[in-house]
């Protein structure tokens, strides 16, 4: 899930890297350094990831029905498979930590096209 994710994340920064080259070119124009732009694109992405993050967290209490019927399911056709009703918090903040990653890691290609698009290819970009 978390490489799927990545990879569609990437794709997600691309797109608007490109959909944005005009506004990027005049933000270089007037002074913006490579490092500022770059920063927006993660930032981005990261912010992307992290909204993925709470989403999936406020649906987590109805893993607790799915994780009974999994259980009981897999128990019934090949072996007792203990189901626990609490998910942990620590799972949550693993999760938090390993979609920080992933959205730094997969933003990295996009911004960085970002930062080294030159001036008068993106202000002439149509």
């Amino acid at each position: 899930m978390i490489v799927v994710g990545g990879t569609g994340l990437a794709s997600t920064m691309s797109v608007a890297v490109l959909e944005r080259q005009r506004e990027i070119g005049v933000l270089r124009a007037i002074g913006a350094p490579g490092r500022t732009i770059s920063g927006m694109v993660q930032l981005e992405g990261l912010i992307m990831a992290l909204l993925g993050w709470l989403l999936s967290l406020l649906s987590l209490p109805l893993s607790v029905p799915i994780s009974v019927v999994l259980a009981r399911g897999f128990a019934s056709v090949m072996f007792p498979v203990p189901a626990s009703l609490m998910p942990e918090s620590a799972g949550a903040l693993r999760w938090l930590a390993l979609v920080t990653v992933v959205s730094l890691i997969a933003c990295a290609w996009p911004a960085r096209q970002a930062m080294r698009l030159s001036v008068v290819r993106a202000l002439q970009y149509e």
